[in-house]
C-alpha cells in the first residue's frame, strides 16, 4: 500500500466565464497557495484538482452541481481566490463557506481594478 503523503488544504473560490467553483485544495505543506497553484499549472497537468466542490453559476447564483471531486481545466480559470481572503458585505465577515454571486461579482470587479491598472 502506498505511503498517505501529508497535505495542506485551502478552501478555494475559483473562477471561469460563466460560474464560480468553490472547493478545496490540497498542497505539500511549508509551500505558498500562490507557488503551489503555479508550479501545478506549469507543469504538464492540464487540470486543477479539487474537492467537496459546489458549483454555481455566475450570472444567477443557483447551485448547478456538488461534487467530491473535479479536476478544473486550466484555461478555463480566470481567477482564483482563498475563501478566507474574500471579505463578505459591509461588515468585514471572512472566510464563509457560502460565498454569495453578488460578493463574486464584487471580487470580479475588484480583479478587473487591479489588472487595469497594471
Amino acid at each position: 500500500m502506498p505511503a498517505q503523503v501529508e497535505r495542506q488544504t485551502q478552501r478555494l473560490i475559483l473562477l471561469t466565464s460563466w460560474c464560480k467553483i468553490e472547493g478545496t485544495y490540497h498542497f505539500m505543506p511549508g509551500i505558498r497557495l500562490s507557488d503551489a497553484v503555479n508550479s501545478e499549472m506549469s507543469q504538464k497537468a492540464r487540470y486543477l484538482p479539487v474537492t467537496d466542490v459546489v458549483v454555481h453559476h455566475l450570472e444567477t447564483g443557483q447551485e448547478l452541481l456538488r461534487a467530491q471531486f473535479m479536476l478544473i481545466a486550466h484555461t478555463q480559470i480566470a481567477g482564483i481566490v482563498p475563501c478566507a481572503a474574500v471579505t463578505k458585505g459591509t461588515q468585514g465577515d471572512t472566510g464563509s463557506k457560502d460565498t454569495s454571486s453578488k460578493d463574486v461579482d464584487m471580487l470580479i470587479d475588484q480583479m478587473n481594478e487591479i489588472m487595469t491598472r497594471s
